[in-house]
């Protein structure tokens, strides 16, 4: 059984695991087992229970290494987008000056073409 936590209730994790584990020894419990047995079960609780929260910590900790390599790659890509926008900002500046110089042009050819109309006649 595998339970997603999201980040803000990442601490609850372990409370988790120990209620399972607690579980499975109040749920398994063997009534035809000798003292010795029951001894030696419950000599090895302790280290499956330590076996456990070392799995759940390195777990917890390559969630947290990927969260952190997926952040930086998130990052990275928003730098590459803003320095893209820097880009097309300038290009669109650069675009509006060549228009208002064509815009400009354009008037002094009509202003050139109604003197040389009125030459003509």
């Amino acid at each position: 059984m595998q339970i997603q936590i999201p980040m803000s209730s990442f601490s609850f994790r372990i409370p988790v695991v120990l209620k399972k584990i607690e579980m499975e020894v109040v749920s398994n419990p063997s009534s035809s087992t000798d003292e010795s047995e029951l001894q030696k079960q419950q000599q090895k609780e302790p280290e499956r229970f330590v076996t456990n929260i070392n799995l759940n910590i390195q777990q917890s900790a390559e969630f947290i290494y990927e969260l952190k390599q997926q952040t930086l790659e998130l990052k990275a890509k928003i730098e590459n987008s803003r320095v893209e926008s820097l880009k097309m900002d300038r290009h669109v500046q650069c675009l509006q000056y060549q228009l208002e110089i064509a815009q400009r042009n354009l008037g002094i050819i009509k202003e050139n073409q109604n003197k040389i109309a009125q030459k003509v006649m």
